[in-house]
């Protein structure tokens, strides 16, 4: 079970409740015809640095486009999951390919991944399906918001960049420290994200950018399997 709860800062002189702005957010991603998302980050640890990168699109009714990849080594990863609201193709390029009946509230699970999981977490999941781990994408999508939390500018390089909040997510056997999301607060687009899983120790840290979010209505056609 995951349990969040925001971190509060007091240096917002006119400040936005974080619950409540997160909240916007994913009902305006629920509200949306179609989402569109592409994402670039890097995952880090102590000694090793995976750059990652790929698209997000999805639409009601279980349909839904990833591509995802990551750099390890020499050797270039691929994900690929489609969905047309009936079953959902898993493709991991030449080591698998496999398909799965569409999970109910796939479009739901994925639109409060976008909001809340970052997505190397998300597509992770994502590549799951059919491996037990439905039960908890829909306790995840169902989690009720605990939050409450001040929003602060979020600045970048001396620049304002949107603005942030923090949050955090406990989950067994790793916890996850603070986690930060830019957002533009009058669009509601998501910008930026930053996450850290720890142990006793910090394992892992994230870091994505956001580009190209639409919520202009995909067709059908796109999510046709073949």
């Amino acid at each position: 079970m995951l349990v969040f709860a925001i971190a509060f800062s007091s240096l917002c002189q006119d400040s936005t409740d974080g619950a409540a702005l997160l909240e916007r957010l994913e009902r305006a991603l629920e509200e949306a015809k179609s989402v569109s998302l592409q994402f670039e980050g890097t995952l880090k640890d102590s000694d090793k640095s995976l750059p990652y990168s790929g698209t997000i699109r999805v639409k009601g009714g279980g349909k839904i486009l990833v591509a995802f990849s990551f750099v390890q080594g020499d050797r270039k990863n691929e994900l690929r999951i489609q969905s047309d609201g009936s079953k959902v193709v898993i493709d991991h390029g030449k080591e698998s390919r496999r398909t799965e009946e569409c999970p109910r509230d796939l479009t739901r699970f994925v639109l409060r991944g976008i909001g809340r999981m970052g997505m190397f977490e998300l597509c992770y999941s994502l590549g799951r399906l059919g491996e037990g781990s439905k039960k908890a994408n829909q306790n995840l999508a169902e989690l009720p918001l605990s939050m409450d939390s001040s929003v602060t500018d979020g600045k970048e390089g001396g620049k304002i960049l949107g603005s942030v909040f923090a949050y955090a997510a406990a989950r067994k056997p790793h916890k996850r420290g603070a986690t930060k999301l830019w957002l533009d607060a009058d669009t509601l687009t998501p910008l930026q994200r930053s996450s850290e899983y720890t142990k006793d120790d910090p394992m892992f840290v994230f870091t994505e950018t956001y580009e190209g979010f639409s919520t202009e209505e995909i067709p059908d056609s796109e999510f046709e399997i073949d």
